[in-house]
């Protein structure tokens, strides 16, 4: 909790081609078995996406820079992060999410924020009440519960970010 009271969680989407962030503002931390989020404020979304021809390097740089920027004096609670499928067919795919990963945990560790992977079901569930849901109806709810912020104009990614915030604030 900040010194406010709030619960503050940074939601990750994260990817090798477009990471999305979310900060959230919890006035409390959500029962688990509660379909509101109460006095729930969305700060601000962001979707980093990875230049053509840009290394992964590059890309993570860009990502450490966009947290550090993006969170301000606000001190993160917690830091939430999607535990993603990998087809580990792909080991190229599979090091660099590793690493997208790695950036999110680090980022949350100099922050002094607990760090916390929630899988897709769970965070859809905790955001939507179902665990499979598509992100049009995603948009509908995530819109009904934070009425008025903005969220019929973000990205996938930043929705998904913003559901993995909700799913790890539970």
């Amino acid at each position: 909790m900040s010194a406010s009271g709030d619960l503050i969680v940074l939601g990750v989407d994260p990817g090798t081609e477009h990471c999305g962030l979310a900060q959230v503002h919890f006035a409390r931390q959500p029962k688990p078995e509660s379909k509101n989020f109460g006095d729930a404020r969305l700060a601000w979304t962001l979707c980093l996406s990875r230049k053509r021809r840009q290394d992964v390097g590059a890309f993570l740089a860009d990502l450490a820079r966009a947290m550090r920027e993006m969170h301000g004096p606000v001190a993160w609670s917690l830091v939430g992060c999607e535990d993603v499928y990998i087809d580990r067919r792909k080991p190229r795919a599979v090091i660099q999410l590793a690493q997208v990963v790695g950036v999110v945990r680090a980022m949350a560790a100099v922050q002094g924020a607990k760090f916390q992977l929630v899988t897709a079901p769970a965070w859809r569930l905790a955001a939507t009440g179902l665990g499979e849901a598509s992100y049009v109806f995603l948009r509908e709810i995530l819109c009904e519960r934070f009425p008025g912020q903005g969220l019929r104009d973000v990205t996938e990614h930043e929705l998904a970010a913003v559901g993995v915030a909700c799913g790890v604030a539970r």
